[in-house]
């Protein structure tokens, strides 16, 4: 692995090393379950300055080590690491963006794990597995899981993939994708706080055999309504120009800034998608174009 500044950020070239530390590991869980002796619950509290109170107390070599994973800003995965390990990136506050290479196919369980700074996230795209906790307390606000993607998360309905990402308005998921735990891959995120049928909803879902099938359903169709299909179309993994074109030539340029059911235009769509290589601009200048063609 090496270290390089690159567009500004301290950049980890990531070559599929073993980057845990198990007596670090040992200590964190000490800690926090053992040996506070005297930080109180709002020193530990995720806003609060809590590296400083884990480099104070850690001993020497595992405080190199936290203080080595805090200073990392961004991870380029190299050409030929085809897993992320589990918890490797846990715990690494300062990571704001990460792109994979596209030879990736697994991230493990709590691999980007409490990685509040992360923001940007670009996939592979023969990723084939997302195991639970994967990005439990980052911060993204846009995810689009590619077609080659089998599963999301597991049967563990306390670490959803995508919990705690608290501005987490945009998930574009296949439909040939299995989804474990709907409701819990993003609890606690915007989307689940704003989607449409949560409304008189119980407070303990688990207790309703059909509630993880109908937000599975809803997950994967949130565009399913024929006034929503611009926006399907915008969030699919390679929006093509020429379908999003056909789309608006139904409805007209305005549905283009017609917001769906959770508050998101086609253009923010666009906007977020890494994969995305039309932009607003283009389909508006060919929809003009071609209107006034029509009317030569």
């Amino acid at each position: 692995m090496r270290l390089e500044i690159v567009d500004g950020l301290k950049t980890l070239f990531y070559d599929g090393s073993d980057i845990c530390n198990e007596d670090y590991e040992y200590e964190i869980y000490r800690m926090k379950n053992l040996d506070r002796d005297g930080i109180s619950e709002e020193e530990w509290d995720e806003d609060s300055d809590t590296e400083f109170f884990v480099a104070l107390r850690l001993s020497d070599e595992c405080s190199t080590y936290f203080q080595e994973r805090q200073s990392w800003e961004q991870v380029i995965v190299l050409d030929w690491v085809t897993v992320i390990p589990e918890k490797a990136f846990i715990d690494c506050y300062n990571i704001k963006k990460v792109i994979f290479a596209n030879t990736v196919t697994e991230i493990k369980s709590c691999a980007f794990a409490c990685c509040r700074s992360l923001v940007h996230f670009k996939q592979s795209i023969h990723l084939e597995r997302i195991e639970d906790g994967a990005f439990i307390g980052c911060n993204l606000y846009s995810m689009f899981i590619p077609p080659s993607c089998r599963s999301i998360g597991s049967n563990d309905k306390y670490r959803g993939v995508f919990r705690c990402n608290t501005n987490l308005k945009i998930l574009n998921v296949p439909q040939t994708t299995h989804i474990y735990n709907g409701c819990n891959i993003i609890e606690d995120t915007k989307l689940f706080k704003d989607f449409s049928f949560q409304e008189n909803r119980p407070l303990i879902p688990d207790s309703f055999p059909d509630f993880h099938d109908e937000i599975h359903n809803w997950i994967k169709n949130i565009n399913h309504e024929e006034t929503c299909a611009l926006h399907r179309a915008c969030s699919s993994y390679h929006p093509l120009l020429e379908v999003i074109y056909a789309i608006i030539e139904r409805k007209g340029l305005r549905a283009f800034n017609d917001k769906n059911i959770i508050g998101v235009t086609p253009p923010m769509y666009l906007k977020e998608n890494p994969y995305a290589e039309i932009t607003e601009a283009e389909v508006i200048r060919d929809y003009i174009l071609t209107q006034l063609d029509e009317k030569k």
